[in-house]
């Protein structure tokens, strides 16, 4: 189906933006990455809300929505790791790991929230159309998030970095180094995709929608 195909494609491409905008990031600094990220999570994410409908447009509905969906997890996951870097980057000292939570927790509110949502359209709305207003409402909240980036100024460690020149460094001294951060990091990430999975995944293809409640 094609919710099942563009449910791939964001799991797929999710990694690869990652990477995209991590070079990004290490070549043209924080700021510029995340702005760029933000115009295209927003944007792609009010197109999806504009798209006709499979009745109005045929095929070329599944396959625009495919494309606006690989886009917006490129972009989302450019967004997530970003952010936090910068927030890491300008934060004091004994504050770094407090401010690069921000983006964890934030991240999860947001699924939470949009799990929420859909939970509240699936039960009231009975047109199956009001989903279109929230991706074009939440469309506009990137536009407007991308347009307030434009005046941040760069990390101030990327700062230093550029002063002093970056310096290559081994892999696997640095697991040698980190590793207990490394497992610290891998057992919250465990919990963080037992959260995801079971309170929002499971919740939403275990509700009932309109039409079954309708022929009950």
């Amino acid at each position: 189906s094609t919710q099942s195909r563009s449910s791939a494609a964001s799991d797929v491409y999710k990694r690869q933006g990652a990477l995209i905008f991590g070079v990004l990031s290490d070549l043209f600094g924080r700021k510029k990455p995340l702005v760029v990220s933000a115009l295209l999570v927003g944007l792609s994410t009010m197109l999806i809300g504009c798209i006709p409908g499979y009745d109005t447009f045929g095929w070329y509905a599944p396959l625009i929505l495919l494309f606006l969906r690989t886009l917006q997890s490129l972009s989302v996951s450019g967004e997530f790791n970003n952010s936090a870097i910068y927030l890491i980057e300008n934060a004091n000292p004994d504050a770094k790991l407090r401010s690069g939570s921000i983006t964890g927790f934030s991240s999860s509110l947001g699924m939470f929230l949009g799990g929420l949502t859909a939970l509240l359209i699936m039960a009231f709305d009975t047109n199956h159309q009001a989903w279109r207003y929230v991706y074009i409402i939440l469309g506009l909240v990137g536009i407007l998030t991308c347009y307030l980036r434009r005046r941040l100024s760069e990390s101030v460690e990327y700062k230093q970095f550029q002063k002093k020149g970056f310096s290559q460094v081994s892999f696997v001294k640095t697991v040698k180094l980190q590793y207990v951060n490394i497992i610290r990091i891998g057992i919250i990430a465990g919990f963080m995709a037992m959260y995801i999975y079971t309170l929002n995944i499971c919740l939403l293809y275990t509700s009932p929608s309109p039409r079954d409640r309708q022929k009950s």
